[in-house]
């Protein structure tokens, strides 16, 4: 079993992505990430409860921020249901009215476009230092099993 948390974390300082922005082009930390990541876990827990088992929809772009919620949900044993943010509003709407999410966070102007009855956040909201974290845990080997992982 991979320890992704455990052994990320033993990187420390060391660069874990590299934002690329021109001129604006920065480094973030493997610790950096892992706290954000658990900031974005206590956000998502202050809103939702208990995550574990829910389908949390992501219609967001690829970037950093998006790497740090899917590794919220998935560590707060949530499960991250990606949407196609290339898809039409109609198929979006389809999808999300269809794949029995608890809500979809996304990072862009579709929370106006779409007409679901599917509780839509915005991600900025879940990366926000609210004064809280939630320590993000390895799966444990009985875990592994059960999730054929």
């Amino acid at each position: 079993m991979v320890r992704f948390i455990e052994n990320g974390k033993n990187y420390g300082g060391q660069t874990a992505y590299r934002v690329l922005d021109g001129e604006n082009t920065f480094d973030i930390s493997f610790e950096r990430f892992f706290q954000e990541a658990e900031i974005c876990a206590y956000n998502l827990s202050q809103k939702m409860g208990d995550v574990k088992g829910k389908r949390i929809g992501i219609l967001c772009n690829s970037t950093y921020e998006y790497v740090a919620l899917v590794t919220a949900i998935v560590f707060s044993r949530g499960i991250a249901v990606p949407l196609n943010i290339r898809e039409s509003i109609d198929t979006l709407n389809y999808e999300i009215e269809n794949a029995e999410l608890a809500c979809v966070i996304t990072d862009n102007d579709m929370l106006a476009s779409l007409s679901t009855k599917i509780e839509l956040l915005s991600l900025t909201d879940f990366l926000k230092d609210n004064g809280g974290k939630i320590e993000l845990k390895d799966f444990a080997e009985d875990e592994k099993i059960k999730l054929l992982l």
